[in-house]
């Protein structure tokens, strides 16, 4: 006869904490289950982004951030979107920070079933106020975004074509995160509005992204991130699906 001893859930605590392993694992597997269970509504609605960023930190003033992301709608069927960009950043206070950045991308451009290349140019500010384990952050970008639009016309007509157009947009991002230190996460939860220039001074609203995150640190330099998107409008100038999941890893040093 075979006698089981009851479960110790202070048991399991306790190799949960100390087996870094099986902490990496469950947190790969949670991810993995989430993206198995939306794969079964298949539509353009839903997508998933991976993002890779590199962070130096030159002083206590300087660093620069270079980081690629891959995106694709209906799931993971189609390709959308490849970036890959430059950032510097200048802390002008210990809560206040401007930043300048390049974006290159390769988009899918759906009504014409070809890729455009687009560049993004951006000049943002950002600041953060600490309260205890809260982090409040406020951003605010300014980008433009030149396309280049030699694909979408008849080049045998040259007089009617203008290759590259530019959109400015102005960016409002609120994110409110909470530091778990005995866990190493740090969850969070914003909201960025999104707003034409092109046509100012009436500033249509484009969108409200809303965005869920939660980071692992897995040592000093590396870092993991889950995410889920909410977008409110999915079927604007440039596709965005509406839900979205994503993995992000950080490297610093």
């Amino acid at each position: 006869m075979v006698n089981f001893k009851p479960v110790n859930l202070r048991d399991l605590k306790h190799i949960y904490l100390k087996n870094k392993r099986m902490r990496y694992l469950l947190f790969t597997l949670f991810f993995v289950v989430l993206h198995s269970f939306v794969s079964f509504a298949q539509s353009d609605l839903y997508g998933v982004w991976t993002n890779f960023t590199v962070k130096k930190t030159w002083n206590d003033d300087w660093n620069t951030i270079i980081d690629a992301e891959f995106r694709t709608y209906d799931y993971i069927d189609q390709f959308d979107k490849f970036r890959m960009g430059a950032h510097v950043n200048y802390t002008l206070a210990p809560a206040l920070n401007f930043g300048f950045g390049y974006n290159f991308f390769r988009t899918y451009d759906k009504p014409y079933d070809n890729f455009q290349m687009q560049h993004r140019l951006q000049l943002q500010t950002n600041y953060s106020l600490k309260m205890n384990r809260f982090t409040l952050s406020v951003r605010e970008r300014i980008q433009s975004l030149i396309r280049d639009n030699s694909n979408r016309f008849d080049l045998s007509n040259p007089s009617v074509i203008q290759v590259f157009t530019s959109k400015w947009t102005w960016r409002n991002m609120l994110q409110l995160s909470y530091d778990i230190p005995k866990y190493t996460l740090t969850p969070s939860v914003s909201a960025e509005s999104f707003y034409d220039l092109n046509v100012s001074p009436n500033l249509p609203f484009q969108l409200i992204r809303y965005k869920f995150a939660i980071k692992k640190k897995l040592s000093k330099s590396h870092a993991v991130q889950l995410y889920h998107i909410i977008n409110s409008n999915p079927t604007g100038p440039n596709h965005q699906g509406k839900y979205i999941l994503g993995a992000a890893y950080h490297f610093d040093f």
